[in-house]
């Protein structure tokens, strides 16, 4: 077994992993399902795989939910949602087909489908209905319109689309029905604070915050990623106030599932088009999701803190108050801060000057260097290390970073100046069963 393969995140079974899709719960179980392409570690075959679990810690993987293998999906069913209406599961999803000739692809060459398959039991999904085309789109759109999430209010759905249009500005389009099939235009939504050149995988957090995924944002070419996620303030028409969901490498495509009043958010630690890479290409596989993670706003500002459900994997717990120690690699570790603070965590260097974390990945090769948080009051740190990857929830969530890593080590060697104690407690794994 590679050491890089993680022991509570969800992974690709082989091959390539990327948006979690259709998050919903239904029929008494979480129903997650994600891009994946089990042939390649690059993705160059889009399809949906499919977990389901009941308590978010034993996992079965049904292989394929949604191929591409229609005339309107042909080159890859792409990301989309899951809506329980009733007793029947709907998932609506972008079917990509690529025109054969010379075409960029963006402004033509491109079909954009919203495609809708529905379900039953939650396994089998029936023949496939295609509910709109480029020519149901505005006018003024590019052949980027795409990733449908629907969400039910009062009396209605609402779906909103990602898209970048004509003049290659980022918006989010808005669409509502009452049966679920056809969908009225009725308004979009731009960015007033940054120029992004598409926005996608948008969801829904309450009335007045949404999330999305800006691409390009060429207000600020200093961007750390190439991509960023993150969520919006909705105010009189316009997309304001922007929070970053995350200010690690490898975040992307957040998505929320509903389950009554709580949403549970999953990202693709991951990041398209970077230039750094993972080793793990060469095992066979590529990328994960993050944890799952409880949403709640309070003063307008996100928090993201981890499922309590997790503290199902808690072994023992031991307090850390010399400068340096030994464990698991499979490890939580809190602490409280009081002001500067360094923290070596095998090849990985965190640092705190009293303003700025900085995350520094550099010796852990692949090509990540380093991220920072500025302005930031650090009271509380909160660290999860999962063999190859790490996630920090800073404040009780007000911030997190999360990224991949990679070295030669089995366990995980800690070394700290500044920091009075460290509760370390060691994890154990997610049961993920094959069907």
């Amino acid at each position: 077994m590679s050491r890089n393969r993680l022991d509570y995140h969800l992974m690709p079974v082989s091959g390539w992993m990327n948006d979690p899709n259709g998050l919903c719960r239904y029929q008494g179980l979480y129903h997650i399902f994600f891009q994946q392409d089990r042939n390649s570690f690059e993705g160059k075959e889009k399809e949906w795989g499919h977990y389901t679990t009941a308590d978010l810690i034993h996992y079965d993987y049904l292989g394929a939910a949604v191929k591409p293998d229609s005339e309107a999906d042909c080159d890859g069913a792409y990301s989309g949602c899951g809506v329980v209406d009733g007793d029947t599961l709907r998932l609506f999803y972008t079917g990509n087909v690529k025109e054969a000739g010379d075409y960029d692809y963006i402004h033509a060459g491109r079909q954009h489908n919203l495609i809708e398959v529905s379900s039953h039991d939650g396994i089998h999904f029936n023949d496939k209905h295609c509910l709109m085309r480029n020519s149901d789109y505005p006018d003024d759109m590019s052949c980027h319109v795409r990733d449908p999430k629907i969400t039910k209010i009062k009396d209605s759905w609402e779906m909103l689309l990602g898209a970048r249009d004509s003049s290659d500005h980022g918006c989010l389009l808005r669409y509502v029905s009452k049966d679920l099939e056809h969908w009225t235009y009725t308004e979009r939504y731009y960015p007033d604070q940054d120029q992004p050149f598409m926005l996608e995988c948008p969801n829904r957090i309450n009335e007045d915050i949404l999330l999305a995924c800006p691409q390009g944002n060429r207000r600020d070419p200093h961007w750390d990623n190439i991509y960023d996620a993150g969520f919006y303030t909705l105010k009189d028409g316009k997309l304001t106030d922007y929070q970053r969901a995350d200010y690690g490498f490898d975040y992307y495509a957040p998505s929320i599932l509903e389950d009554g009043d709580r949403k549970i958010l999953f990202g693709w630690m991951g990041m398209p088009d970077a230039e750094y890479i993972n080793p793990t290409r060469t095992e066979g596989w590529q990328h994960a999701m993050t944890l799952p993670r409880d949403i709640t706003v309070k003063h307008g500002r996100v928090y993201q803190t981890v499922i309590p459900e997790l503290k199902k994997l808690e072994r023992q717990t031991v307090t850390m108050t010399q400068s340096s120690g030994t464990f698991a690699k499979t490890s939580k570790l809190d602490m409280k801060i009081n002001g500067k603070f360094e923290l070596d965590l095998n090849k990985i260097s965190l640092q705190y000057d009293g303003s700025t974390l900085m995350m520094d990945l550099s010796y852990c090769g692949c090509g990540r260097g380093q991220r920072r948080i500025t302005n930031l009051d650090l009271q509380k740190l909160c660290i999860y290390v999962d063999h190859s990857c790490i996630e920090l929830f800073i404040n009780d969530g007000e911030y997190t970073m999360t990224s991949r890593f990679y070295d030669d080590e089995n366990q995980l060697a800690v070394h700290s100046q500044g920091i009075k104690q460290i509760q370390v407690t060691e994890l154990g794994a997610f049961t993920v069963r094959i069907r």
